[in-house]
């Protein structure tokens, strides 16, 4: 268990291919404040590094920080990481945490608009 966790609450269903709205709050158990702490996110797959950005945020002492909107970017179907780091402006570590997920194609709908009749 971390005392201070950076959570990223993502959406039950993430769809390949399209980009994804996301929440972000930093859940501090201490009982001190950790202003101005920055936030790493990255995305990587099998392939490699799919995309990341950094943000700063303040930490409350016993509480949660305010929620940041974050979209990240659409994503190929496969496994895939999502790495958030935070760092105080001294550089020392305080909090991390790691989601993997697998994200599946979705297959294509093949529907005629315009089927055709046939009479007998």
């Amino acid at each position: 268990m971390q005392p201070v966790l950076p959570s990223f609450r993502l959406p039950d269903m993430i769809e390949a291919g399209k980009a994804t709205p996301a929440k972000f709050c930093v859940v501090n158990d201490l009982l001190m404040a950790f202003p101005h702490t920055k936030v790493e996110w990255r995305l990587e797959n099998d392939n490699g590094y799919i995309a990341s950005a950094t943000f700063p945020v303040d930490v409350p002492p016993n509480g949660v920080s305010t929620i940041i909107r974050v979209t990240l970017p659409s994503l190929p179907a496969g496994k895939s990481q999502l790495r958030v780091v935070l760092t105080s402006p001294q550089g020392e570590g305080i909090g991390e945490n790691l989601y993997e997920f697998r994200l599946e194609k979705r297959p294509e709908l093949n529907v005629s608009l315009n089927p055709s009749s046939s009479k007998p």
